[in-house]
């Protein structure tokens, strides 16, 4: 796929204009595809990550096994990763949560939160 960096950050900036940095210079801008269409991107600064996913695909990618395929090789390379959310968006704070980060810390704008291992791990 050769898709502009403008269409492979709509997901993002459709999404996330709030928490997203005024320029991605340093910023490794990670797409996701299936069956070779894009669905979604993340971008990653050292262990900051924020992603967006494609309005219409949010209920096809927003499931336990997709959503551990699209984390776990980036938490494979960075150990851990972090991500904030503004701190009046309730709703964007339980989705965060929903899929495996924690609650770190929050300042006047932010929630910020972290997450150590690959979520939705089965119990043994």
């Amino acid at each position: 796929m050769d898709l502009s960096k403008l269409d492979l950050l709509s997901p993002l900036i459709e999404d996330n204009k709030e928490v997203l940095p005024e320029t991605f210079a340093g910023w490794e801008i990670v797409p996701k595809y299936i069956d070779q269409v894009h669905v979604a991107t993340a971008i990653l600064n050292g262990n900051e990550i924020h992603f967006g996913i494609k309005p219409e695909f949010r209920k096809k990618l927003i499931q336990r096994k997709r959503t551990r395929e699209f984390l776990k090789p980036l938490l494979e390379r960075k150990s851990f990763l972090t991500t904030r959310v503004i701190l009046k968006d309730l709703v964007k704070q339980k989705f965060i949560e929903r899929i495996g980060f924690k609650p770190t810390w929050n300042d006047e704008l932010f929630q910020y939160f972290i997450l150590t291992t690959l979520p939705f791990e089965r119990k043994k």
